[in-house]
């Protein structure tokens, strides 16, 4: 089961992806993050792209101190991170109930 979470870091980036275990990384304390995602923000909507495009490995160290506030995304961003890097199912709307 994934942890899927939105971290707003102190430089303002938004970065989407399933948060593991609090690991400590030369005595800072990191949050590894599987297959995060910087959110981008345009006039079509939110975009994404890799966090480090750059880099082979797929977990990244997320330093404590580095991170404003942790969040739950809304269920479409959530949504499109599981069927690119999770399970791949999307939980489809509940049916909502539709009087004449």
């Amino acid at each position: 089961m994934s942890n899927i979470k939105v971290l707003r870091l102190k430089d303002g980036s938004d970065i989407v992806g399933d948060i593991g275990d609090v690991c400590d990384s030369d005595d800072n304390d990191v949050y590894m993050i599987k297959h995060p995602l910087r959110a981008l923000i345009s006039q079509e909507g939110v975009r994404f792209m890799p966090y480090c495009p750059i880099a082979e490995d797929t977990e990244v160290p997320i330093p404590k101190d580095s991170v404003e506030f942790i969040l739950k995304p809304k269920e479409p961003i959530r949504q499109e991170w599981d069927q690119a890097f999770g399970s791949g199912l999307v939980t489809p709307n509940k049916p909502s109930l539709v009087l004449p």
